[in-house]
């Protein structure tokens, strides 16, 4: 186990998914500071009770991921906007409330990268999904998304299919605690089923009538 420092917020991050932060809470600026100075990491976790910003400090849940900082933008009195890639999930064991931002002894908690023709069929089906959702939810689609957008090994591809999914931040942290890539998978695939017919109805409502008008 090590030590890890925490930025609870509103959103689930997932390993190879992109997270932009605006940095301004002056907790913060000490914490992202430090990461810079050290080159080290923090970890991203869904607030379970509290709030992001200008409070007390959040109590997270317990599984997160790590973000590793590959980009930083100053942008004056310590604020600052930074991009950053989620590496690992993690498990917190203890929280230390020491410093002005949260702390946690954690353990590293990698998905094991299963193989088997049964995963490969899943993930096929599953691909097939995120392509449909993604044709409703975006104007233009290029010709090679699939070879290029949506990565072929299963769990990759698992991890890019729960970051695109537009869904509450629960059933993300639900994602994000599968304990194999089959269990990520069949609960992914029961999401997208869900949520594929529901941004159809809402597709469809919105269609303009033929004078132009939109329906309520």
């Amino acid at each position: 186990m090590f030590d890890l420092p925490l930025f609870p917020l509103s959103t689930v991050l997932f390993p190879g998914a992109p997270l932009n932060l605006h940095i301004f809470e002056p907790r913060y600026i000490e914490m992202i500071d430090r990461c810079l100075q050290e080159k080290s990491s923090f970890g991203v976790v869904l607030i379970r009770q509290g709030r992001e910003a200008l409070g007390p400090l959040a109590t997270p849940f317990a599984v997160g991921c790590s973000a590793q900082i590959i980009h930083a933008d100053p942008l004056g009195d310590g604020r600052m906007d930074i991009a950053t890639v989620g590496v690992e999930r993690f498990r917190i064991h203890t929280l230390d409330h020491d410093r002005p931002y949260l702390v946690g002894k954690v353990e590293r908690l990698p998905l094991p990268d299963e193989a088997g023709t049964g995963l490969d069929r899943a993930a096929l089906t599953l691909r097939k999904r995120v392509l449909a959702y993604l044709t409703l939810i975006s104007d233009q689609l290029p010709d090679s998304v699939d070879s290029k957008f949506l990565p072929p090994k299963p769990i990759a591809l698992a991890y890019i299919a729960a970051y695109i999914l537009q869904a509450p931040a629960a059933d993300k942290q639900s994602l994000l605690e599968a304990s194999s890539v089959d269990e990520l998978i069949t609960r992914l695939d029961r999401l997208y089923r869900r949520e594929i017919p529901l941004v159809n109805e809402i597709r469809r409502r919105a269609a303009p009538t033929e004078r132009g008008f939109t329906l309520n």
